[in-house]
Protein backbone atom coordinates (compact mmCIF):
# COMPACT_ATOMS: atom_id res chain seq x y z
CA UNK A 1 0.00 0.00 0.00
CA UNK A 2 1.40 3.72 -0.94
CA UNK A 3 2.27 5.63 2.32
CA UNK A 4 1.98 9.42 2.04
CA UNK A 5 3.11 11.65 4.64
CA UNK A 6 0.62 14.69 6.29
CA UNK A 7 0.71 17.08 9.19
CA UNK A 8 -0.36 15.23 12.38
CA UNK A 9 -4.05 15.79 12.93
CA UNK A 10 -5.32 15.55 9.57
CA UNK A 11 -9.08 13.87 9.42
CA UNK A 12 -9.58 9.82 9.13
CA UNK A 13 -12.59 10.41 6.73
CA UNK A 14 -12.37 14.06 4.88
CA UNK A 15 -15.00 15.09 1.85
CA UNK A 16 -12.44 16.71 -0.82
CA UNK A 17 -14.99 17.15 -3.77
CA UNK A 18 -18.23 17.04 -4.75
CA UNK A 19 -19.17 13.23 -3.71
CA UNK A 20 -15.37 12.52 -3.19
CA UNK A 21 -14.22 11.21 -0.12
CA UNK A 22 -10.70 10.22 1.18
CA UNK A 23 -10.49 7.92 3.80
CA UNK A 24 -7.03 7.39 6.02
CA UNK A 25 -5.43 4.59 7.83
CA UNK A 26 -2.31 2.53 9.37
CA UNK A 27 -2.13 6.50 10.51
CA UNK A 28 1.75 6.22 12.33
CA UNK A 29 3.81 9.06 13.42
CA UNK A 30 6.53 10.18 10.68
CA UNK A 31 10.09 11.66 11.66
CA UNK A 32 10.96 13.53 8.67
CA UNK A 33 15.20 12.53 7.78
CA UNK A 34 17.20 15.46 7.39
CA UNK A 35 17.01 15.49 3.87
CA UNK A 36 13.41 15.72 3.04
CA UNK A 37 12.27 19.63 3.23
CA UNK A 38 9.85 19.80 5.94
CA UNK A 39 9.41 22.76 8.00
CA UNK A 40 11.02 22.25 11.47
CA UNK A 41 9.06 22.26 14.50
CA UNK A 42 6.11 20.80 12.78
CA UNK A 43 4.84 16.82 13.61
CA UNK A 44 3.80 14.75 10.45
CA UNK A 45 2.11 11.19 10.08
CA UNK A 46 2.73 8.85 7.93
CA UNK A 47 -0.50 6.66 6.40
CA UNK A 48 -2.16 5.40 3.59
CA UNK A 49 -5.39 6.46 1.87
CA UNK A 50 -8.24 5.09 -0.11
CA UNK A 51 -11.01 7.19 -2.20
CA UNK A 52 -14.51 7.33 -3.08
CA UNK A 53 -16.81 8.47 -5.13
CA UNK A 54 -19.79 8.71 -2.64
CA UNK A 55 -19.87 9.02 0.68
CA UNK A 56 -18.98 5.38 2.30
CA UNK A 57 -20.54 3.47 4.72
CA UNK A 58 -18.47 2.18 7.74
CA UNK A 59 -18.34 -1.49 6.23
CA UNK A 60 -17.31 0.12 3.09
CA UNK A 61 -14.50 1.39 4.95
CA UNK A 62 -13.51 -1.71 6.92
CA UNK A 63 -13.69 -3.44 3.88
CA UNK A 64 -11.23 -1.08 1.63
CA UNK A 65 -9.17 -1.07 4.66
CA UNK A 66 -9.36 -4.89 5.59
CA UNK A 67 -8.69 -5.40 2.05
CA UNK A 68 -5.24 -3.51 1.60
CA UNK A 69 -4.04 -5.25 4.93
CA UNK A 70 -4.88 -8.51 3.28
CA UNK A 71 -2.68 -7.77 0.11
CA UNK A 72 0.22 -6.62 2.34
CA UNK A 73 0.23 -9.86 4.55
CA UNK A 74 -0.19 -11.64 1.17
CA UNK A 75 2.99 -9.42 -0.52
CA UNK A 76 4.89 -10.10 3.14
CA UNK A 77 3.98 -14.00 3.39
CA UNK A 78 5.18 -14.51 -0.61
CA UNK A 79 8.69 -12.09 -0.72
CA UNK A 80 10.16 -11.46 3.11
CA UNK A 81 11.21 -14.77 3.92
CA UNK A 82 15.27 -15.58 3.40
CA UNK A 83 16.87 -19.06 4.32
CA UNK A 84 20.51 -19.18 4.06
CA UNK A 85 21.23 -15.68 2.09
CA UNK A 86 18.44 -16.94 -0.26
CA UNK A 87 15.40 -15.27 -0.61
CA UNK A 88 12.59 -17.61 -0.41
CA UNK A 89 9.38 -16.84 -3.09
CA UNK A 90 6.28 -17.94 -0.92
CA UNK A 91 3.76 -18.38 -3.49
CA UNK A 92 0.88 -20.91 -3.23
CA UNK A 93 2.61 -22.74 -6.12
CA UNK A 94 5.86 -23.15 -4.07
CA UNK A 95 4.05 -23.70 -1.11
CA UNK A 96 1.81 -26.73 -2.90
CA UNK A 97 4.86 -27.75 -4.19
CA UNK A 98 6.97 -27.73 -1.20
CA UNK A 99 4.04 -29.88 0.82
CA UNK A 100 4.17 -32.44 -1.78
CA UNK A 101 7.85 -32.79 -1.86
CA UNK A 102 7.66 -33.36 1.58
CA UNK A 103 5.22 -35.72 1.25
CA UNK A 104 6.59 -37.80 -1.61
CA UNK A 105 9.94 -36.53 -2.24
CA UNK A 106 13.20 -38.45 -2.95
CA UNK A 107 16.70 -37.01 -0.83
CA UNK A 108 18.97 -35.78 -2.04
CA UNK A 109 17.05 -33.16 -3.61
CA UNK A 110 17.88 -29.72 -5.26
CA UNK A 111 15.27 -27.48 -5.17
CA UNK A 112 14.57 -24.04 -6.63
CA UNK A 113 13.41 -21.41 -4.26
CA UNK A 114 13.12 -18.09 -5.11
CA UNK A 115 15.89 -17.39 -7.60
CA UNK A 116 18.64 -19.61 -6.44
CA UNK A 117 19.01 -23.33 -6.17
CA UNK A 118 19.54 -25.36 -2.61
CA UNK A 119 20.66 -28.96 -2.46
CA UNK A 120 19.07 -30.92 0.48
CA UNK A 121 20.53 -33.57 1.34
CA UNK A 122 18.13 -35.57 3.45
CA UNK A 123 14.42 -35.47 4.39
CA UNK A 124 15.59 -34.21 8.06
CA UNK A 125 16.86 -30.92 6.15
CA UNK A 126 13.83 -30.50 4.07
CA UNK A 127 11.75 -30.66 6.91
CA UNK A 128 13.86 -28.32 8.87
CA UNK A 129 13.22 -25.78 5.86
CA UNK A 130 9.24 -26.49 5.15
CA UNK A 131 8.64 -25.59 9.17
CA UNK A 132 10.55 -22.47 8.79
CA UNK A 133 8.55 -21.35 5.86
CA UNK A 134 5.29 -22.57 7.51
CA UNK A 135 6.52 -20.57 10.96
CA UNK A 136 6.89 -17.66 8.73
CA UNK A 137 3.41 -18.01 7.21
CA UNK A 138 1.60 -18.73 10.34
CA UNK A 139 3.74 -15.48 12.48
CA UNK A 140 2.93 -13.15 9.41
CA UNK A 141 -0.96 -14.05 9.20
CA UNK A 142 -0.76 -13.54 13.11
CA UNK A 143 1.05 -10.12 12.57
CA UNK A 144 -1.32 -8.89 10.16
CA UNK A 145 -4.49 -10.34 12.41
CA UNK A 146 -3.28 -8.26 14.74
CA UNK A 147 -2.97 -5.49 12.84
CA UNK A 148 -6.52 -5.52 11.71
CA UNK A 149 -8.07 -6.27 15.07
CA UNK A 150 -6.39 -3.18 16.68
CA UNK A 151 -8.56 -0.98 14.62
CA UNK A 152 -11.27 1.30 16.23
CA UNK A 153 -14.01 1.43 13.77
CA UNK A 154 -15.58 3.18 16.12
CA UNK A 155 -13.14 6.24 15.19
CA UNK A 156 -14.02 5.84 11.75
CA UNK A 157 -17.82 5.83 12.36
CA UNK A 158 -17.08 9.38 14.43
CA UNK A 159 -15.01 10.63 11.84
CA UNK A 160 -17.12 9.83 8.61
CA UNK A 161 -19.94 11.61 11.10
CA UNK A 162 -17.82 14.33 10.76
CA UNK A 163 -16.78 14.53 7.05
CA UNK A 164 -16.73 18.15 6.11
CA UNK A 165 -15.51 19.91 2.73
CA UNK A 166 -12.18 20.40 2.19
CA UNK A 167 -10.95 24.01 3.13
CA UNK A 168 -9.28 24.38 0.15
Amino acid sequence: MEKRIAKKGIALVQKIGYNKYVVRFAVCNYQPSEDEHRPAGKEYVQFASVEFTHKPLLSEIREAIEAAHNADIADAIVNSLTVDGIQVALTLENQANFAAMLQVGVFPATVKIGGAYKEFADKAAFEAFYRECRTHIEHTLAAGRAVKEAYDWSEYEKALAEAEPSQS
